[in-house]
């Protein structure tokens, strides 16, 4: 009887040493499933942030690709428009030396011109010069001869 005496003493204190740590266990559980959940919640908050950065960014990168899509066909517009301005530039220049050469051979036309009017008109002065002391001494001398 003592050995179920002490058998007994044993198996309860084995019990409440079991019990406590099962109760200490439970609240060591509970504390960790608290952790844990407190755990999940922030990573759900990460990464619903993370998510609405993510969404962001490709908003972002769509509203970029679409910028770019309109500034190259911007550039393209512009490209366009200066080539056609530098082909009527070219264009008026073409002209515009046309004519400078057209009024250079005019210019050097009448400059031929006016220097053989100057020429003829060199002549016609020196013979008219030649024939004056001609036609006065005729003059003289028909004054001579109706006076005689």
């Amino acid at each position: 009887m003592r050995l179920v005496l002490v058998l007994y003493c044993v198996s309860c204190y084995c019990t409440r040493h079991v019990s406590g740590v099962t109760t200490e266990s439970s609240e060591n559980a509970t504390v960790k499933e608290t952790d844990t959940v407190k755990e999940v919640n922030v990573m759900k908050d990460n990464y619903h942030e993370l998510l609405k950065r993510v969404i962001n960014n490709e908003n972002e990168i769509e509203d970029l690709k679409s910028r770019e899509e309109h500034l190259k066909h911007e550039l393209e517009n512009v490209k366009t428009y200066m080539t056609c301005q530098m082909e009527e530039l070219n264009d008026i220049t073409i002209d515009n030396h046309d004519k400078l050469n057209d009024t250079k051979a005019a210019l050097i036309k009448t400059r031929i011109s006016f220097t053989q009017s100057l020429k003829l008109l060199n002549e016609t002065m020196q013979e008219l010069s030649h024939r004056q002391p001609e036609k006065l001494k005729c003059e003289e001398n028909q004054t001579k001869c109706n006076c005689t």
